[in-house]
């Protein structure tokens, strides 16, 4: 008799993780610390043919799963929190309990519609990384320049001046640290032979530039896990969508608000 499956539901938080065990009408839960000796612990005690894993993606919090899962043969989902928040319909009460519990239960139902989660290497990691310090450099800056922009007044004093003086400091700084983290970025992709291919395959599309296709190779795996243009002008948001309904509801295509604002913005 074939031996059913054991569904792990994992919810992830920045100290601990909450474990559901779900096997048929049985769960069992379990709670252990958010760190690498707790987790090869727990993983250890797994039989890697009738387990599935799955969790929802909350960044960086998952590094430590995720280095674990990488070197063992178990089937591995990775679940969008608004995905699975849509799907499993009305629901009342929420704990970290209960959430491992609905993401076990949801990967037991969708099993065969959902796509297999496949470690990043380290560079793309550090690719994320780096963008992210990008991003909020540059946030910094325009925070900077708003400020700036609006403390310009019809008389200048020399309070103003010398104000005027910092913020150019602050600006011009802030420009040299987002330069820095530029030629890093472009030094370990040109370190990686197929990161360097890829970038060089995007930047041959007019309109494309670096920071456009750096994103691109961060959000996709190195376009391993969105190979298709379609899925992927999908989650960036600019595919657009039907909005009718019989004869009373009819406008034109639109497109989604279900994506990722930052790849739509670039």
């Amino acid at each position: 008799m074939k031996k059913s499956p054991l569904f792990v539901g994992i919810d992830i938080s920045k100290k601990t993780l909450d474990i559901c065990e779900l096997a048929g009408s049985s769960k069992e839960y379990t709670q252990i610390p958010n760190d690498a000796d707790a987790i090869r612990e727990y993983l250890s005690r797994l039989d890697p043919a009738h387990t599935v894993v799955s969790m929802e993606n909350t960044g960086r919090y998952n590094w430590a799963l995720y280095d674990e899962l990488s070197g063992l043969q178990l089937e591995v989902y990775v679940l969008s929190a608004l995905h699975l928040k849509r799907s499993i319909g009305l629901v009342r009460g929420k704990n970290d309990r209960i959430d491992s519990y609905r993401i076990a239960w949801f990967t037991a139902k969708h099993r065969t519609e959902l796509q297999a989660w496949e470690p990043e290497s380290d560079r793309i990691r550090d690719l994320k990384l780096l963008l992210t310090e990008r991003k909020q450099l540059v946030n910094q800056r325009k925070q900077v320049q708003t400020s700036a922009k609006e403390r310009c007044l019809p008389k200048e004093t020399s309070v103003h001046k010398s104000m005027q003086a910092r913020d150019a400091r602050r600006i011009a700084g802030l420009t040299a640290e987002i330069k820095e983290v530029e030629k890093e970025l472009k030094e370990l992709i040109k370190e990686d032979e197929q990161l360097s291919c890829n970038t060089k395959l995007i930047r041959s599309i007019p309109g494309v530039g670096p920071v456009l296709s750096w994103n691109l190779l961060a959000k996709t795996n190195g376009f391993s896990l969105l190979n298709d243009p379609r899925k992927l002008a999908c989650y960036a948001g600019v595919a657009p969508f039907d909005y009718q309904s019989g004869s009373s509801l009819k406008t034109r295509p639109g497109v989604s608000n279900y994506a990722d604002k930052q790849l739509k913005t670039l």
